[in-house]
């Protein structure tokens, strides 16, 4: 038991901090959400200005298909709804979001 201890003594408090931030954010999204639209668009936008060179190799291309398949497999059985002027989008919430934040971690 000692060595548990330890670690928790030796975990500088930045770590806590994040920790924090992420089950905060990780639990929020376990509740139904209205997000808008423009949020989806942001990560296609930062591939748009990537300048990097890893934008065009087969790797990343392949993985961009194949995240974008998994997600439609995970969340195509979903309820997402649009509100009546359209610009936002109401979001079930899901525990999958918090594990992916938690077990991605390094």
């Amino acid at each position: 038991m000692s060595g548990i201890f330890q670690i928790l003594q030796g975990t500088p408090f930045y770590v806590w901090i994040i920790l924090g931030f992420i089950l905060f954010v990780g639990l929020k999204s376990t509740k139904t959400q209205t997000v808008p639209l423009i949020v989806f668009f942001f990560p296609v936008l930062g591939l748009c200005a990537s300048k990097c060179a890893a934008f065009f190799s087969l790797t990343f291309i392949l993985s961009m298909i194949l995240g974008a398949g998994v997600g439609f497999l995970v969340y195509r059985k979903e309820k997402i709804q649009f509100t009546h002027n359209s610009l936002f989008v109401q979001i079930p919430g899901s525990y999958i979001p918090l594990f992916l934040l938690i077990f991605s971690l390094p």
